[in-house]
This record gives C-alpha cells, structure tokens and sequence, in this order.
C-alpha cells in the first residue's frame, strides 16, 4: 500500500495580530529586577506591583513591568 504525501500545512500562525506577551514568574521577575524573590513577594503582599494568578501561583507580564518601572521611575524622579 502506498501512502501519498499530503500538502504542508499552511502557517496557523500567519495574520495574527497579536504577538506572545513575555509572562514572567516570580523567581524570572526577581532576577530581572535584581532582587530577592522575598521582595517580590513582599510588593505583592502590599498591592504595589501589577500581577495575576495562575491557580496559586504568581504571573507578570514583561511589558506591564517595564511600564511600571518607568512610572515609578519618573515618580520618584518629580519627588
């Protein structure tokens, strides 16, 4: 019995707008901030960084972090 090659598949991906945000745990995030994991936790705790859960675990996205960072930067920068 042969078999017959099929067609390649076309790109699924082809003509999405969106791109795959960077999403970031909390261990990723403390080192890209240079931080202890314990200080991510603790600016968790007290609502001072944008976040989201996964079950019971802690997300960040990438960009909403570097937007963040920015304003807290210019904050303190006007104070």
């Amino acid at each position: 019995m042969r078999y017959q090659r099929s067609k390649p598949k076309e790109n699924r991906n082809v003509g999405r707008a969106v791109e795959a945000e960077e999403i970031l745990t909390v261990t990723m995030l403390a080192h890209y901030l240079r931080c202890h994991p314990s200080t991510v936790y603790r600016l968790l705790k007290n609502k001072k960084i944008p976040a989201f859960r996964i079950g019971s675990d802690w997300r960040f996205q990438k960009s909403v972090i570097e937007n963040w960072l920015k304003k807290a930067t210019i904050d303190l920068a006007a104070s």
